[in-house]
């Protein structure tokens, strides 16, 4: 695996990404796990726009292979 891209993201969004594939695509619940003192404000948006990260996307797809 190329580490590229997980040397450019934040131990969050790793943890995000990695806790998203793990539970079967349910970003809310990573975002919650990543991110646990989040308002319900953010678990509403925040998990779809960390999805729209381009890093973010390279290294769910690594995590995918």
């Amino acid at each position: 695996m190329n580490d590229m891209p997980r040397k450019e993201l934040t131990n969050k969004q790793i943890a995000f990404c990695e806790e998203y594939v793990a539970n079967g695509y349910k970003a809310i619940e990573a975002y919650a796990v990543a991110y646990p003192n989040s308002s319900e404000n953010s678990l509403r948006s925040n998990p779809y726009q960390l999805l729209q990260n381009p890093k973010v996307k390279v290294y769910i797809r690594e995590l995918q292979s």
